[in-house]
């Protein structure tokens, strides 16, 4: 299908065709590139978020340490600042007692065998000591008035706190706390003989320690007796001058609070609303738990029963290393002797990072938990942002490359355009000397082999000019001697004709003259003889002069052609009783030459006589008409007609038709002949005439 395409278009295709072999592999390593760049974007891009949220972790737990060491810091102080206080109205004792900041107005409550204040007063006062108030219970009472503003204020400081309180090794306790709920068990608690608040862990940790009763302690985790819920206590001593434990003061954190503040202010890095592991629990030095969120005992393998915890002294002791899962338990050595820093972990099929932060206050340890995959979780976000992006460059290349292959295609179209217009007024130019015109020449300014090429071509044209100048020259040539040779041919008929009738004519004309006057005179036995050469010496007359005649018929001279062929029919009918059809469809014959005009006379003559000698039958049809500047001579018959071999002429059919149609071209003209046996034979001749005749 290529092979009928002009060489414009299968330039066309060839270009399109390499620029596409070109494009497509490029567009193939580009798109490769961007993948390759891609995973290798995502690789480091994980990396860093990887590494970022690592240290981000690591930053979070110091911070969050440094947060919480001051909060542990501020509670140790105001409760030492409590203690401190209450050491010194003990030390003066009579003196506070002598000036309350309000009386004595406690009740006895039988319900739980205890004496309280109203409930109207902001702080309540308990005493359980004994069933009578004695005297010296009552100045103590009326001194420790003045702590009740110390209290208030205590817990206003202190915004984690549940409540301010301090518990007397008298049985006197003062408590204060914004809890509705709190303030109402206080009215509540056992009896003393079930519990006594004197034997809770805020006490009993300086009763049964004498050697650390002299500074600050944090409790260990414990049942609050009026919360339900665990709770740790900042319990600061009170030593009067003499060195004596009169009462304790303490700040109580309920750890269930802190367990929610410590979840709540650790940030996560993972997108919102996905199932994320973040939170904090603390652990004292010695590696207790002092906070730890209940949702996530089970993670690391903490089996704690939080129902047998009833009272103040029922002590939560619970170590990660009491876990389950033996990594864990090795986990609780490495966070308690290590500083600060990041632990990994394997929990639950799932890989955890510990960021460890120090409370130098309280020498524990906060430890902030995060999933490995939720510190990374943003990956997927930023790897879909890229995606994102790389699709988006992707487009934007192949819809600028699709831009840059259009206009190379409408570029290449141009190009071979330019390079095709010459090459197309080249071949216009073959087709015009092609067609006999050889005074033009391929006008152009390339020096490349194109212009080699066409250099050739206008040499080419030149000695082709000077060919067809030369074979024009021979032709006129030619056709001179052609027509010097019919002219010589009739003219040697004509003395033919002039001779014969001159001598010979004249000779049989006497000689009959001769031959009637010896009849007219001798006897009658030689009339017969006489009649007889009579007789034939006429017929040779008659002969000689249509041999005459045929050499040189007077009717061309005195009329046109389509008469003379007309006159040429009826006498070979006449002759040969024949029934030969003329048609003149000639109205107004042009002037001929008399070369053209005989050899036209006697090609007619010639075929008319075939078809009386050689086509088996006596009739026929002759035409002369004018067709494209051409006189045009049609003969036909229904005779017995022949193969037609032009190349292969007979001597009884084809020699005399080869030698009709080499006459006939000699003047330009064209012969055809067309027969089959049994079907007879037509032959069609066109002879040029000159339209300036």
């Amino acid at each position: 299908m290529i092979q009928g395409l002009s060489i414009s278009r299968k330039l066309f295709i060839i270009a399109v065709v390499i620029l596409l072999l070109t494009v497509i592999p490029l567009f193939y390593v580009t798109q490769k590139s961007f993948r390759q760049l891609g995973d290798y974007a995502s690789r480091v891009n994980q990396d860093q978020i990887s590494t970022l949220s690592r240290n981000y972790l690591e930053q979070i737990a110091h911070a969050h340490a440094k947060v919480y060491n001051e909060v542990f810091k501020r509670i140790t102080a105001v409760s030492a600042l409590l203690a401190r206080k209450s050491a010194a109205v003990y030390n003066d004792t009579i003196l506070y007692a002598s000036s309350p900041l309000r009386p004595n107005a406690l009740r006895f409550h039988e319900s739980s065998r205890m004496f309280y204040s109203p409930d109207s007063e902001p702080v309540i006062t308990a005493y359980w000591g004994d069933r009578i108030i004695s005297d010296e219970v009552k100045k103590e009472l009326l001194a420790l008035t003045h702590m009740e503003p110390f209290l208030v204020e205590a817990q206003t400081l202190i915004e984690e706190s549940l409540a301010a309180h301090m518990i007397t090794l008298s049985g006197i306790g003062k408590y204060h706390t914004r809890n509705p709920v709190a303030r109402a068990r206080c009215f509540n608690l056992p009896p003393p003989d079930q519990f006594d608040l004197r034997s809770g862990e805020p006490v009993t940790m300086f009763t049964r320690n004498p050697d650390s009763i002299k500074k600050t302690r944090w409790t260990h985790i414990y049942k609050d007796d009026v919360i339900d819920g665990l709770m740790m206590t900042a319990s600061s001593p009170v030593i009067d001058r003499a060195g004596t434990l009169r009462a304790i003061t303490g700040i109580d954190v309920p750890v269930d609070a802190m367990i929610r503040e410590l979840t709540r202010s650790i940030p996560t890095t993972a997108a919102p609303g996905n199932d994320t592991v973040t939170f904090s629990f603390l652990i004292s030095g010695d590696g207790n738990i002092i906070a730890f969120p209940k949702a996530y005992f089970a993670l690391f393998g903490l089996e704690i029963d939080l129902t047998r915890l009833r009272q103040s002294d029922d002590i939560f002791q619970y170590r990660l290393s009491d876990s389950t899962f033996e990594n864990v338990r090795k986990l609780s050595h490495r966070i308690t002797q290590s500083g600060e820093g990041l632990v990994d972990i394997d929990l639950d099929g799932g890989r955890y990072v510990l960021g460890i932060g120090h409370l130098e206050t309280v020498e524990w340890k906060l430890v902030v938990v995060s999933r490995e995959s939720d510190l990374i979780s943003s990956v997927s976000k930023t790897q879909t942002a890229m995606n994102e992006s790389l699709g988006l460059i992707w487009k934007n290349f192949i819809s600028h490359s699709l831009l840059i292959l259009l206009f190379s295609i409408v570029v290449i179209l141009f190009i071979i355009r330019l390079f095709i217009q010459p090459i197309k007024k080249f071949v216009e130019t073959t087709r015009q000397v092609a067609n006999g015109d050889f005074s033009i020449t391929f006008k152009h300014r390339k020096t490349d082999e194109l212009g080699m090429l066409f250099d050739s071509f206008n040499e080419m044209v030149q000695k082709l000019k000077l060919s067809d100048r030369m074979e024009k020259e021979h032709t006129r040539k030619l056709e001179r001697l052609n027509q010097y040779l019919v002219y010589s041919e009739e003219k040697q008929r004509k003395k033919i004709a002039a001779d014969l009738h001159d001598s010979v004519v004249q000779t049989l004309g006497l000689s009959l003259s001769r031959i009637k006057d010896l009849r007219e005179h001798h006897h009658d036995q030689y009339n017969r003889d006489l009649n007889e050469i009579q007789s034939m010496l006429e017929q040779a007359v008659r002969e000689i002069r249509t041999l005459i005649y045929n050499l040189a018929p007077p009717i061309l001279d005195d009329f046109d052609i389509d008469i003379a062929i007309g006159v040429l029919i009826d006498e070979f009918n006449t002759r040969h009783n024949s029934h030969i059809h003329y048609t003149n469809r000639i109205i107004d014959i042009p002037e001929m030459d008399r070369p053209e005009k005989i050899t036209l006379y006697r090609v007619a003559s010639e075929l008319i006589t075939n078809i009386i000698k050689h086509s088996g039958t006596d009739s026929g049809h002759v035409e002369l008409s004018l067709k494209d500047g051409c006189i045009a001579l049609d003969v036909q018959d229904e005779g017995a007609g022949f193969d037609v071999n032009p190349d292969d002429p007979t001597p009884t059919e084809g020699f005399g038709l080869y030698s009709l149609s080499e006459r006939i071209a000699n003047f330009g003209g064209v012969l055809h002949v067309s027969s089959h046996p049994g079907q007879g034979t037509r032959v069609e001749l066109k002879l040029p005439i000159d339209p300036a005749k």
